[in-house]
């Protein structure tokens, strides 16, 4: 008996999408990954190039972090998830039907002017988590303070 499996969308193709997508049965599940970037990144190991200075790519292509039974679609979504009528409208005017949807776009950004003085010290040294350059940017602002700072008993720490 064969039974028909249900589609499932899933807009974003990073650690949340790609995860869900090789995580759903495949004999219950066609899966369509859809995300306008080629490119998965794994933004935890900032972290490892801000404090470590790691040299470890962080970006792989999506399609080779996705199951070979899980279809995955270059576009952006044209502004339309149809909830009701339950279609998603790629970038091209063509519309996928689905059962299911899962938005997993991320999408979180940190407005640091919401702490007076914050957007200044980013912008000089960085961050650890929105991206490779301002990483980097940390990395090299401790390896500039190297020898430069002392412990309260007047000693060198680093």
């Amino acid at each position: 008996m064969s039974t028909v499996k249900k589609k499932v969308v899933i807009i974003g193709g990073g650690t949340g999408g790609a995860m869900l997508a090789n995580r759903l049965p495949r004999d219950e599940f066609e899966v369509t990954v859809i995300d306008k970037q080629p490119h998965n990144y794994f933004w935890p190991w900032l972290l490892y190039i801000a404090f470590r200075g790691s040299r470890r790519p962080i970006k792989r292509e999506i399609r080779s972090v996705l199951k070979p039974w899980v279809n995955f679609i270059q576009s952006g979504v044209g502004g339309v998830v149809n909830l009701q009528d339950r279609y998603v409208e790629l970038e091209n005017g063509k519309r996928l039907e689905y059962d299911y949807v899962v938005i997993a776009t991320g999408g979180a950004t940190v407005d640091y002017s919401r702490v007076p003085g914050l957007d200044k010290v980013t912008e000089m040294f960085g961050n650890y988590h929105s991206n490779e350059e301002s990483a980097w940017r940390v990395w090299q602002t401790l390896n500039g303070m190297r020898g430069h700072i002392s412990d309260h008993t007047g000693s060198r720490c680093l």
